[in-house]
């Protein structure tokens, strides 16, 4: 009787782990991207975790009694009578063990199995950019710290228009070239810290952290235009396509969720209109997206606030020392690192932060422990026209202290550095 209860015990562990693993393995990237929402596919593949456990520990508990009944039934006066059976059951419980550590070995190797799937799908094979798996876990992140830091979060989202006339006229080939090139476009219009994804089939979606209002709608008209600018070569043809685009800012008592079904409704009003377009949703209703919203300020590229930076690169000079500067809102990222004179730091010094402000005669950033230096060099521009300029910190003050310390650290400008 033991020996069959081993059997069905270790077959339905390896049926299990059977049917979740070919469920993983057969399916295709684009059925995963499309129409499977992350927390599904973690979901089950916890569910096969736990389950797992809830069946090893129901064995424990009956290996457990059984070895329990040995025990009793070897301390029996008859041990003529009592000592065959107890043997057989210790042989039996032994068995379930042997057999039980190579289901759960097998079942080790099948969830590692699962979990390299899972990795393989969190990017899309034709663009090769992330799809809805990192986008769902980055939007995540980024509203919480935005809600935290009490920063802004844009996100845009931008749909092909008409990709299957695309596919009928020219293939389906042409369609993926046409995606690619698309991909390829929204790369180069993104900061470095945004995030751009493979949202669905025909649909991209990208996030903007530090972005408002404003920035929104020119990074979501700079990526319309950019894509409509592009040039498509297949086979012997130059073809053209176009993106419409949704935008929206996270609002204050507002989800992931529900930015992106904002975002989407944007996305929608462009869709019903001439196509071609953007919409911004603005907490209430869906406004357009003005087609001269300097999208050409390839200052957007690198999240520079359009002339703050500039202003200050110019103006900062170690007798510009006007303490009664205007000082703008500059919530992107820069990179800094220390200084002590002479030549420019090395590349590998240089770290990102989060800044704050600027004006012409500093600017100020947020760090998550007090710098252990007095001066520093800042690059602000975008590459290859990068102006590094030296700066000295004047105040460190704490900000935060939950769930983390948080500093914000005062610097004014002194120079350029060559």
């Amino acid at each position: 009787m033991f020996f069959t209860v081993t059997a069905i015990i270790v077959s339905a562990v390896q049926i299990l782990v059977g049917v979740a693993l070919g469920f993983w393995l057969r399916r295709d990237r684009a059925g995963a991207e499309a129409g499977q929402p992350a927390n599904n596919q973690r979901g089950a593949l916890d569910g096969l975790r736990n389950t797992t456990h809830d069946l090893v520990h129901d064995v424990a508990r009956h290996t457990a009694r059984v070895e329990q009944a040995g025990r009793a039934l070897a301390g029996l006066p008859d041990q003529a009578e009592a000592i065959g059976p107890a043997t057989e059951l210790l042989k039996a419980n032994h068995q379930l063990q042997e057999e039980l550590a190579t289901a759960q070995v097998q079942l080790e190797q099948q969830a590692i199995a699962i979990e390299e799937r899972l990795a393989d799908v969190r990017f899309d094979v034709l663009t090769g950019l992330p799809n809805r798996l990192p986008f769902d876990d980055e939007l995540t992140r980024r509203a919480n710290d935005a809600i935290r830091r009490k920063k802004p979060l844009s996100l845009v989202m931008l749909d092909v228009d008409r990709l299957g006339d695309l596919n009928a006229r020219h293939g389906r080939d042409a369609g993926d070239r046409a995606l690619k090139e698309i991909a390829a476009a929204l790369g180069e219009c993104a900061r470095s810290f945004d995030l751009v994804v493979r949202y669905a089939d025909d649909q991209f979606a990208v996030t903007l952290p530090g972005a408002g209002s404003e920035q929104a709608q020119r990074i979501a008209e700079r990526m319309r235009t950019a894509v409509a600018a592009r040039t498509i070569k297949f086979e012997e043809a130059e073809l053209q396509a176009t993106v419409s685009v949704g935008a929206a800012t996270l609002r204050s008592g507002e989800d992931g969720a529900g930015l992106v079904s904002r975002a989407e409704a944007a996305l929608k009003a462009s869709k019903r209109g001439k196509r071609n377009c953007g919409h911004y949703h603005d907490g209430e209703a869906c406004q357009p997206i003005a087609a001269d919203s300097s999208a050409d300020d390839d200052r957007w590229a690198e999240g520079d606030d359009s002339g703050a930076a500039e202003s200050a690169m110019a103006d900062a000079t170690p007798a510009a020392n006007r303490r009664g500067a205007a000082r703008r809102a500059f919530d992107y990222r820069q990179f800094v690192a220390p200084y002590n004179g002479g030549s420019l730091p090395s590349k590998a010094t240089f770290r990102e932060v989060t800044c704050q402000d600027i004006s012409a005669t500093g600017f100020s950033f947020y760090s998550s422990q007090l710098p252990d230096f007095d001066s520093l060099v800042v690059a602000l521009g975008v590459s290859p026209n990068v102006t590094y300029m030296s700066a000295r910190i004047v105040n460190r003050a704490q900000v935060a202290d939950d769930p983390a310390p948080m500093y914000r650290i005062g610097c004014r400008f002194s120079g350029k550095v060559q």
